[in-house]
């Protein structure tokens, strides 16, 4: 069993990874949306989602756009997609 700091821990490996994998562009959508709808599902700790959407808001902001209109409103995704915070506190909370 995976503890839960190291859970996190991966998570925010995971993330750091296609941030950095993917481009600023419309094309690489369905990476940044499967992980999403992954940190939906995960269970075995409470992800840092409101940071993961502030840094991918503020570093693909073309991406973020294109996110934002291919959701549907009714989609639990664009729930996801609403959350916002300070991007230093954010950048911060996931150190």
């Amino acid at each position: 069993m995976v503890s839960t700091s190291e859970g996190r821990k991966k998570l925010i490996k995971d993330f750091i990874y296609i941030l950095k994998a993917v481009k600023d562009d419309r094309k690489d959508m369905h990476y940044i949306i499967d992980f999403l709808s992954m940190l939906l599902r995960h269970k075995e700790t409470v992800p840092p989602t409101t940071e993961m959407v502030t840094i991918l808001k503020c570093n693909k902001p073309i991406l973020f756009q294109h996110l934002k209109k291919s959701i549907l409103p009714s989609s639990p995704m664009h729930i996801v997609l609403q959350m916002n915070m300070d991007y230093e506190t954010a950048l911060n909370r996931l150190n």
